[in-house]
């Protein structure tokens, strides 16, 4: 028996049942209250009418009280979804704040500032987001090694013009930094004019160059340190083959201006 039966009966036969009892109370009375056959007959039929009427009843509660507990559980889970959604929200509109709110950076520091802010967002903040934890350690671990490749860039940077500040000009030095990073970070080698040196012999050029290459610890070999260096100064080089500067990157030590260094730190 399905749903509107239910409700037929409890609104039908509740109506039915009472008026039977009465009807045959008034029957009752008016037989000065000597039941006959007739009333116990129709006592029997109004019973099973009203315990029908209760068990539909009692149907219909039951529906309700059901569907009150699922109209509940699922304005909570929506509740609890809209609420992930909200911190979703707030963290992608942080994380979009982040990336335009450093315009003067360059591409490669600017990844670098805002995955540090957005690990500082995933852990600091307490926003429930759907990452996992091992996402959040990927996350975090880029970043430390972000800033410390950074910090070494702009440790090679001051070396650099520390070095070349008397035997160049300031546009050139800050052309050969520009070069030296795209080279340290990404092995770029173009889009390069030569930088005149003055003064420093390719000694002196080839021992800088593996100083910085030995300090980066990047990607590069010392096949590219050699390229890297026969691009840029190619005046200086022009009686040298690529294969010769790599080979002598670190011989003659202790000879020239600039002198091998193990560790540019010390």
């Amino acid at each position: 028996m399905n749903r509107k039966y239910h409700e037929f009966a409890g609104k039908f036969l509740t109506v039915l049942a009472v008026s039977g009892i009465i009807a045959l109370l008034i029957r009752l009375k008016l037989m000065a209250g000597k039941p006959d056959a007739f009333f116990f007959n129709m006592m029997f039929v109004l019973m099973i009418i009203l315990i029908t009427t209760l068990y539909s009843h009692f149907i219909l509660l039951g529906e309700e009280i059901i569907e009150f507990i699922t109209r509940f559980f699922r304005k909570k889970n929506i509740g609890e979804s809209q609420i992930g959604e909200d911190k979703n929200q707030i963290l992608d509109k942080n994380i979009l704040a982040l990336k335009d709110s450093k315009p003067n950076l360059t591409d490669s520091d600017q990844n670098l500032e805002s995955d540090n802010q957005i690990s500082e967002i995933l852990y600091d903040n307490d926003l429930s987001v759907d990452v996992s934890d091992i996402e959040k350690i990927r996350i975090r671990t880029k970043s430390k090694n972000e800033e410390i490749i950074k910090e070494k860039l702009d440790f090679l940077v001051s070396y650099t013009q520390e070095k070349f500040a008397l035997y160049t000009s300031d546009e050139d030095i800050n052309r050969f930094c520009i070069y030296l990073i795209d080279f340290l970070k990404d092995s770029k080698i173009e889009n390069i004019n030569q930088v005149k040196i003055e003064t420093l012999s390719t000694t002196d050029l080839m021992h800088f160059g593996w100083n910085v290459w030995s300090y980066h610890k990047g990607r590069n070999q010392r096949k590219d340190v050699a390229k890297f260096l026969k691009t840029v100064f190619s005046e200086n080089f022009k009686e040298m083959e690529e294969t010769t500067i790599e080979k002598l990157l670190s011989s003659r030590k202790n000879e020239g201006l600039i002198k091998i260094n193990e560790n540019l730190l010390q």
